[in-house]
């Protein structure tokens, strides 16, 4: 029973991430102009979310709902589908976060850089940093008897044997907390930016419609960051508070399929230019309700 009902969590979760995931990417490709810093991230941000939701949906999920013995599972595809998934996308995800903090920490702090820069691929570096980082953390697992796997008895994407455990965990380890440290250290420093700083040259009805895209950027990298620190806290802690299967699995697959779907639906949710012409008309809907409610309650209270 724990099987199938695993097995069906894994399904459902991960369809619904590839669904949100590949619908963003096409919406972001398929916007007209020329892409910001900020958009191309985002791009790139979909596809770690889709090849992880991938190797649950047409890897892990099937092997567990059919029960199949690892012994029986093909070590190479498997080992594949671990280092593509389990080691460089897993890697990559945090990496390019840390990149979008950084483009909105610059853009605050030093709004002209862009004028200067512009001539220089200085995202395009970065987007092949995080893929070059990526590349090598998913090259050193395939190492004999090291692999990054799915264990289908057991639920969960595990390695080989427990002698590389350490040494390949440490590494992974290091990939994902780094960037997630300077990312959430530059989301700090763009929250103070964006409470006492002040922008000038521009009107007043601009300043605020600038300043209300750049907090909705700002929270987007700041839901996405807590994402990749709720699931590091999960992978490396607290699925270790108990041996049962089912925890483990709760707290290792759930956890790992279910961070990655709901990035995809992060961006969906702030970028209102990839929502679907009729969430975008119910949202604005509410919002300016909400804004003439305030005003009235105001003017209610200041005519008492």
């Amino acid at each position: 029973m724990l099987f199938c009902i695993g097995s069906l969590t894994l399904i459902f979760i991960s369809t619904f991430g590839i669904v949100v995931n590949l619908y963003c990417l096409f919406k972001f490709l398929s916007k007209p102009g020329k892409f910001s810093g900020f958009y191309k991230l985002c791009i790139v941000k979909t596809i770690p979310n889709i090849v992880i939701c991938s190797s649950f949906l047409f890897w892990g999920g099937p092997l567990t709902l059919l029960q199949i013995p690892l012994k029986n599972v093909p070590r190479s595809i498997n080992l594949i589908m671990g280092q593509v998934a389990g080691s460089g996308a897993y890697v990559l995800a945090p990496i390019i976060q840390s990149f979008m903090a950084a483009n909105r920490f610059f853009l605050l702090y030093i709004p002209f850089w862009r004028m200067k820069f512009v001539k220089y691929p200085i995202t395009y570096l970065a987007i092949s940093v995080g893929f070059t980082i990526a590349i090598t953390c998913s090259i050193l697992g395939y190492e004999e008897s090291c692999g990054y796997i799915f264990d289908p008895e057991m639920l969960v994407w595990r390695s080989e044997f427990i002698n590389c455990v350490e040494g390949q965990s440490a590494i992974i380890f290091f990939c994902v907390v780094t960037p997630t440290v300077i990312s959430n250290s530059l989301n700090l420093s763009s929250a103070i930016k964006l409470i006492f700083g002040k922008v000038s040259g521009i009107t007043k009805s601009d300043e605020r419609r600038r300043r209300r895209k750049w907090v909705r950027m700002f929270l987007q990298n700041v839901f996405q960051d807590c994402l990749h620190v709720i699931d590091l806290i999960n992978c490396r802690y607290i699925y270790n508070l108990r041996e049962e299967t089912w925890f483990q699995f709760i707290f290792l697959s759930v956890s790992f399929v279910l961070i990655y779907s709901l990035d995809g639906f992060v961006m969906f949710y702030f970028h209102r230019d990839v929502q679907p012409e009729i969430l975008r008309r119910f949202l604005t809907y509410n919002g300016v309700r909400r804004k003439s409610n305030a005003i009235e309650a105001f003017r209610s209270g200041s005519s008492i």
